[in-house]
Order: structure tokens, then C-alpha cells, then sequence
């Protein structure tokens, strides 16, 4: 998968005993982080958690970074997806 580098998003990655993971967050939040065993999967925990942060910013003052970050973080989902492999039909 070739990302844009100019995305601000953070991935790193490693291996908790032998259970690999992905971390992620955005430049401008790096408070709100997000988690999961594929890039899929820990970009859908990050998105989760600013839409979470963006229902419990009382003053509305980061609103729009929130909305910024949650801007980028659905881009690299739709990057993502479109090239991840289809599933192959079965012939009859």
C-alpha cells in the first residue's frame, strides 16, 4: 500500500509477545491514539476515538482540529481500501 507522505498521521508497529499491532495517531492529537492488530483496523479505533473526543469537547475550542484529524484519518481508510485485494467470485 503506498501512503501519501503527506498525510500527518503516525504509524508505528511492533509485537507484544508474539501478537503483532498497530499504532497510530495524528500530528496535531497525538493524545488520541488508536490500536489494533492490522492498519485497518487501529485506523477504525483512531476514527472512533476523535468522533468520541469531538461529543465530549465542551467549548467546542478543538473542534476543528478534531475534525481535521478525523478528515485525514478517514482518507487514509479510503486510501486503504481501495487497494486491498478484492475477493475473488467463485465460477460455477
Amino acid at each position: 500500500m503506498a501512503l501519501d507522505p503527506g498525510l500527518p498521521i503516525i504509524i508505528t508497529g511492533g509485537f507484544w509477545r508474539h501478537i503483532r499491532y498497530v499504532r497510530i495517531y495524528h500530528r496535531y492529537c497525538p493524545e488520541v491514539r488508536g490500536e489494533g492488530r492490522s492498519l485497518a483496523d487501529a485506523a477504525a479505533h483512531l476514527a472512533n476515538q476523535l468522533v468520541r473526543a469531538l461529543d465530549f469537547d465542551p467549548d467546542h475550542g478543538g473542534h476543528g482540529v478534531l475534525e481535521r484529524a478525523l478528515a485525514d484519518v478517514r482518507a487514509l481508510q479510503s486510501a486503504d481500501s481501495e487497494h486491498r485485494p478484492r475477493p475473488m467470485a467463485a465460477i460455477s
